[in-house]
């Protein structure tokens, strides 16, 4: 597991043609939204239900990866392919990856959001 927490703030820019004021929204949603994504993917995986477990990996993939939280975009792709291949115990695994990454960059993403305001 990797051990360095990375929010790729460049690349999330370059992505998104410099508008900073766009990542500051989409920074807000991201951090709005993924506490009750984790919750409903937590249930899914809880349920067995690989699907939908696909389905909110996936998610969480696009949108980490659209504001820069690298890491958490990688866990939750590999969430998102293990929902189709994988035992249970690896999906609980790579959960707790995908929520102990987001915990670790929430006040990192806060801080970018006061500084670029």
């Amino acid at each position: 597991m990797a051990t360095d927490t990375i929010v790729d703030v460049r690349l999330a820019l370059k992505r998104l043609d410099g508008d900073r004021a766009l990542y500051n929204e989409l920074v807000e949603l991201y951090l709005q939204d993924t506490p009750l994504q984790l919750s409903l993917l937590e249930t899914a995986i809880t349920a067995s239900n690989r699907n939908e477990t696909e389905r909110i990996a996936h998610s969480l993939k696009s949108a980490s990866g659209t504001v820069g939280a690298t890491t958490v975009s990688e866990y939750s792709r590999k969430l998102e392919t293990a929902a189709r291949t994988e035992g249970a115990e690896e999906l609980v695994v790579l959960f707790h990856a995908v929520e102990d990454e987001f915990e670790k960059i929430q006040a990192l993403l806060y801080e970018i959001l006061v500084q670029g305001k």
